[in-house]
C-alpha cells in the first residue's frame, strides 16, 4: 500500500483545468464563459471568451480573466493553453498574454502564437506550453489582438516537464537592449518604461506585411503644441549612460498610407526641457517594404541618467531594435564595419559572404540585429555604404 501511494504521488498533479473545472477561474469586464465553433465552423467548444483587449491607451482595462488554485502556483509549474477565434477576416490577430498584476502595473510573462480561425480551419486549436519562473498566487490573462478570442484549453500542471524546452533569451552585454526581432525570445537589458499611449512588446508585421515581430509601439506624438506629453518610453541602466556610448535604433510602421514617421531620442534637463539627441530617418512601411528596418547609429555627446524615445510623425510607429553599447576606450565603431578595419566598404560584404559560407566568423556580421547572418545583412551594409555613413 505504501508503494502504491508513492507511485501516485510522483505523477503530475493538475492544479487547474478549465475543462474539468479544477481551480478557480474568474472573468472580469467583458470576459465571459462562452463557446466557439471550430473545424471549419462545424463543432462547438466551450471556452473563456476574451471579447476586448486587457490593455488600452497604455492602461490596464477590466477586460481580462484569472486562474488560481489552493496554495498558489510555484516556479516550475507548466501552463498549457490553446484556443481559437471565429471571424470572416483571416488576417485578424488573435493572441493571449499571460501576465502578473500589481495594482494597475502589468508584467507580461508569455504571449501565445496566433490562434486558429475556427471558421476556416479543419484543425484542432494548437496547444502551447510554458513554464512559470516564479511563485504566484494568481495568474492573469487577456486578449492581445483585434478580434474576439476564446481559450478552449487552459491547464496548470505540477510535476510534469514541458514537452518543449523553454527558449532561453540570449544574454546581452549591452547597457540597454531591446530586440524584438525574435517574437518570443528577444534580448532585453536595462529598464524600459512605457508612458502614456506607448506600449511594450506589441506585434507589427514587416517584409511586405508578412513576418510578425515585437516592438515598442508609439501611438501618439511625444510633443503637443511644443510641450512634452506622456507618450514616450524611458530607458535606464545601472550607472547611467556616458558620453561616447553608442546607440543603435531601428523600427517601422504599418499603415496603408505612406505616412512620414520618425523616432526622436532625447534627454530632459532639470526643468524638463527637451534636448534632442538624434532624429531617425523615415521609418520603413512594413506593409509595403520587403526590407529589414534600417539600423541607425549615433554617439552620445554627454552623460545621461535616462534616455527617452518619442514619436514624431503621423502614424503609429514601432521601435524593433534599441541598443546602447559602451565601446572599449581604444576601440571606435562604424556602422556595418564587420571586419573591424574602421571603415565600411565592400570588404565587409565579402566578410559576411565568407561567414555565410562557413569559412570565417565575425562578431559584427549580424548587421541588422535579427539574430542570424544572411543576405539581409549584406543589404544592410549596402544601404549604409549608399547613405555614406
Amino acid at each position: 500500500m505504501t508503494l502504491a501511494v508513492l507511485a501516485v504521488s510522483m505523477n503530475a498533479e493538475t492544479l487547474a483545468d478549465f475543462s474539468q473545472q479544477i481551480g478557480t477561474f474568474t472573468n472580469y469586464g467583458t470576459t465571459t464563459t462562452a463557446s466557439v465553433k471550430i473545424h471549419n465552423n462545424k463543432d462547438s467548444k466551450p471556452g473563456i471568451k476574451l471579447a476586448n483587449s486587457y490593455f488600452a491607451e497604455g492602461k490596464l482595462t477590466a477586460n481580462y480573466a484569472s486562474v488560481a488554485c489552493d496554495g498558489g502556483f510555484k516556479a516550475g509549474d507548466v501552463v498549457k493553453v490553446a484556443g481559437a477565434f471565429n471571424n470572416d477576416d483571416d488576417t485578424k490577430i488573435s493572441k493571449v498574454d499571460f501576465f502578473k498584476k500589481n495594482g494597475e502595473e502589468v508584467s507580461v510573462i508569455f504571449t501565445t502564437q496566433q490562434f486558429i480561425n475556427g471558421r476556416t480551419s479543419a484543425d484542432e486549436p494548437v496547444e502551447e506550453t510554458f513554464t512559470l519562473t516564479e511563485d504566484m498566487d494568481t495568474l492573469y490573462f487577456g486578449r492581445n489582438g483585434n478580434t474576439g478570442t476564446i481559450i478552449t484549453t487552459l491547464k496548470v500542471v505540477r510535476g510534469e516537464e514541458s514537452p518543449e524546452t523553454p527558449v532561453e533569451k540570449p544574454k546581452s552585454d549591452a547597457l540597454a537592449e531591446y530586440n524584438g526581432i525574435i517574437f518570443n525570445g528577444g534580448v532585453l537589458a536595462g529598464t524600459f518604461t512605457a508612458g502614456g499611449s506607448c506600449l511594450m512588446d506589441e506585434p507589427v508585421k514587416i517584409h511586405e506585411n508578412k513576418d510578425e515581430v515585437k516592438g515598442m509601439k508609439f501611438a501618439s506624438s511625444y510633443k503637443k503644441d511644443g510641450a512634452l506629453t506622456e507618450n514616450y518610453v524611458s530607458v535606464t541602466c545601472e550607472g547611467g549612460f556616458l558620453q561616447g556610448d553608442i546607440v543603435k535604433i531601428a523600427g517601422c510602421y504599418n499603415n496603408a498610407d505612406e505616412k512620414e514617421t520618425r523616432i526622436v531620442v532625447f534627454a530632459l534637463d532639470d526643468e524638463k526641457n527637451i534636448m534632442v539627441l538624434h532624429e531617425t530617418e523615415l521609418m520603413i512601411n512594413g506593409r509595403t517594404s520587403a526590407d529589414e528596418p534600417a539600423v541607425e547609429q549615433f554617439e552620445l555627446d554627454g552623460d545621461y541618467e535616462t534616455l527617452y524615445l518619442g514619436r514624431q510623425g503621423a502614424t503609429g510607429t514601432f521601435v524593433t531594435t534599441f541598443i546602447v553599447d559602451r565601446p572599449d576606450e581604444e576601440f571606435e565603431t562604424w556602422p556595418g564595419d564587420v571586419n573591424e578595419d574602421k571603415k565600411t566598404d565592400i570588404s565587409d560584404i565579402v566578410a559576411i559572404i565568407n561567414q555565410i559560407a562557413g569559412t570565417s566568423t565575425y562578431a559584427g556580421a549580424d548587421v541588422n540585429y535579427d539574430n542570424k547572418v544572411d543576405i539581409s545583412d549584406i543589404v544592410a551594409v549596402i544601404n549604409i555604404i549608399a547613405a555614406g555613413k
